[in-house]
């Protein structure tokens, strides 16, 4: 639990607002595809996979 609960201001709900009405569904998918790549643990699976991928032509030069 929260120790402390913040509301927002009235200019934080206003552009919340403005960015809900010109959102759709095509718009919410991208950005939560976006915001899964972003993840730190995906973008170290990836990472270590490159790495993994890559060792063989290191160990050969």
């Amino acid at each position: 639990m929260a120790l402390a609960t913040i509301k927002p201001t009235w200019i934080d709900t206003a552009i919340a607002d403005v960015i809900a009405a010109h959102t759709d569904d095509d718009v919410e998918d991208a950005a939560q595809e976006l915001t899964w790549g972003a993840d730190e643990h995906v973008l170290l699976a990836l990472a270590a996979g490159w790495l993994y991928a890559a060792m063989p032509a290191i160990q050969t030069k």
